[in-house]
């Protein structure tokens, strides 16, 4: 396995790459979120798992524990 000395993976691919890279991630996320989303509740909670309150003040997609 080769390693690089110097520089990030960022500078090592081209603009477009990287933005589609992005693009993916998202979409991917989003897919992710969709799981969840189950007409009978959430699935998440259904298997057990334990949904992390956020701290006062911050914003975001719901933590899960399990």
């Amino acid at each position: 396995m080769s390693k690089v000395s110097s520089g990030s993976a960022a500078s090592l691919l081209p603009c477009d790459v990287r933005r589609d890279g992005d693009r993916l991630f998202d979409v991917a996320m989003w897919c992710l979120g969709q799981d969840v989303r189950c007409p009978d509740g959430n699935v998440l909670l259904r298997h057990g798992l334990v949904r992390e309150a956020r701290p006062p003040g911050v914003e975001g997609q719901s933590a899960y524990q399990g």
